[in-house]
């Protein structure tokens, strides 16, 4: 077989030239597994990536391998799959071609139509009987190829079959942490919907809490969904470091579930902060940063829940630079709690004690599921109340974001039900209080 005869043939398949390709088929001038001169692409591939229906008909019947490989390990049904057209797949499947075969990279068929959104062609081959979490050579699912790119109708056929939403890759990531990676959060909405596990942590250290921190740009309304299905905060040390962040921003919904999910109270260094005022001493705590950007009702709510560091302890009340910047930025509310810290007097044995149980019970504490910090817990053999005030579980820890404001700092209170529309529509029966 001369190379003319190749390179007629090629340009046949290229530029849709019927007749010739028909007079060199008839006529066996040429094998219909002949390869491209230069890069050895056999013609039915080449068939495929010209879109040529013709071509890849004539090829297949003049009896072309249908599972012949290029030099990438690509065949013609994977490429079919990778453009999304269902009818060259079903014209293939006719001659029995092997839907089970994957890439240089292992990806399968499935896998290059999820991660375009091709539903037809996904559809197709879901009723293929198919392994559906079958892994490419990074341990990545289907499902991940298409809650990465964002394809939630693929995503959703992918769930109605059974794809496992929380197999992880080779990296530890599940399908949720691939999507918010990528800032795909309809993705990573529709597999929370479906149940997947937030409390994944991938071999980096990150969890899926941590990634929409990362990736959610200013909308924390995702990062608020991770917490309220139980993103665990002693999983990852990368997920408490937030806390002073959204303490800064104001977000009291996060700050609320970050304490509840295990987020103890931890001083930073001010040179790790990025906060819009500038505080010169060496460490931050979370009630200083509500203070200082002029949260008072945040720094109320920590203060009530005993959310105290040994800063706040022993320095805060008489940080000249902290009262200085309140006074300077007006921060008349802030200053009014500031007022009500001890200043010469110490805090109460009570507070002291609650706070020296608290550095013990967290700080050096390897990163681990809350359920290890509940069990040291227990083994102090405190009473239960005590055991759960510690664990920031108690019922003032649960007051209403909207009721912060009215904590009274120098007054006994007591709880009662809150009615409105955050408390009622949620099934944790969050409180609010009341002064007596």
């Amino acid at each position: 077989m001369s190379d003319n005869v190749k390179d007629e043939l090629f340009k046949a398949i290229r530029l849709k030239d019927k007749n010739a390709l028909k007079h060199l088929l008839e006529n066996k001038r040429i094998h219909p597994d002949v390869r491209h001169e230069r890069d050895l692409t056999p013609a039915i591939v080449f068939a495929v990536k010209f879109k040529n229906r013709y071509a890849l008909v004539a090829l297949l019947k003049d009896g072309a391998n249908p599972n012949a490989i290029d030099k990438d390990g690509m065949t013609a049904l994977l490429y079919a799959s990778d453009i999304g057209n269902l009818h060259y797949l079903q014209i293939l499947e006719r001659f029995d071609v092997d839907f089970k075969t994957s890439d240089k990279k292992g990806a399968t068929a499935l896998m290059l139509s999820a991660q375009w959104g091709y539903e037809d062609c996904v559809q197709f081959f879901l009723n293929k009987n198919l392994k559906i979490d079958a892994r490419d050579i990074k341990g990545q699912t289907a499902l991940m190829y298409a809650a990465k790119q964002g394809k939630t109708t693929c995503v959703q056929h992918l769930l109605n079959v059974g794809a496992d939403k929380n197999v992880v890759c080779e990296k530890g990531y599940t399908a949720l942490m691939h999507a918010l990676q990528n800032s795909e959060f309809q993705s990573a909405k529709l597999l929370m919907g479906k149940g997947a596990d937030v409390n994944v942590v991938g071999h980096d250290g990150k969890t899926a809490l941590t990634l929409a921190f990362q990736n959610c740009l200013g909308d924390f309304a995702l990062v608020e969904n991770i917490l309220r299905q139980g993103a665990d905060l002693n999983l990852s040390v990368f997920d408490q470091e937030h806390l002073h962040e959204m303490i800064a921003r104001g977000e009291r919904k996060v700050v609320r579930y970050m304490i509840l999910n295990g987020c103890p109270p931890r001083d930073r260094k001010c040179s790790e902060t990025c906060f819009k005022f500038n505080h010169h001493g060496t460490v931050i705590s979370p009630l200083s940063v509500a203070l200082l950007s002029g949260h008072d009702d945040i720094a109320r709510y920590l203060l009530m829940n005993n959310f105290l560091t040994t800063y706040d302890i022993l320095h805060l009340s008489r940080d000249p630079d902290i009262r200085t910047k309140l006074q300077e930025d007006r921060f008349v509310s802030s200053l009014d709690v500031l007022d009500h810290l001890p200043l010469h007097a110490p805090f109460s044995l009570y507070t002291l004690c609650f706070v020296k149980l608290c550095n013990m019970l967290n700080i050096g504490a390897p990163p681990g599921p809350n359920i290890e910090r509940e069990q040291r817990l227990s083994c102090w053999r405190l009473p239960r109340a005590i055991q759960t005030e510690l664990l920031f579980h108690g019922k003032f820890s649960r007051i209403c974001t909207s009721t912060w404001a009215n904590i009274s700092l120098d007054k006994h209170q007591t709880v009662e039900a809150c009615e409105c529309f955050d408390c009622d529509k949620e099934s944790s029966n969050f409180k609010g209080f009341k002064v007596v």
